[in-house]
């Protein structure tokens, strides 16, 4: 049962991988979610007018298409990861990146408890990280 447990719970392949599979996801889908957040409402008002040779549209499909490939990652973690791992570490992440980029793109302002609450993501993350098994 032991063994069991420990191989469920380890990584297949090298960390590295892993490590960059988890960091592809996350800029890919943050990306995605940042470029189609800014630029989707001029696309649609252009597409809507007949216009879809436009940067907003151009911009809205390259956001899509990052989010897309964010999601061909995630099934490639999928099979190097444990789900108890791969599903809160890359979650959380991109919580905690998407909070980031709201900051600096979007002029947003977090409030304590937002930032509190994303501490308390990475601490998690840092945890589970710490319990992995190669």
């Amino acid at each position: 049962m032991l063994a069991e447990q420990t191989s469920a719970n380890a990584l297949r392949g090298p960390v590295a991988l892993v490590a960059i599979l988890f960091v592809g996801y996350t800029l890919l889908s943050v990306a995605g979610i940042v470029l189609v957040k800014k630029w989707l409402p001029e696309a649609q008002t252009d597409v809507g007018a007949g216009r879809w040779n436009t940067a907003p549209v151009w911009w809205s499909a390259v956001g899509a298409t990052a989010y897309v490939s964010s999601f061909l990652l995630w099934m490639v973690l999928l099979t190097r990861a444990p789900l108890s791992v791969a599903y809160p570490v890359a979650v959380g992440a991109t919580l905690c990146l998407t909070l980031v980029a709201s900051l600096w793109l979007f002029k947003e302002r977090p409030t304590a408890v937002q930032l509190l609450g994303s501490a308390f993501v990475l601490l998690g993350i840092a945890l589970i990280g710490s319990g992995l098994r190669r």
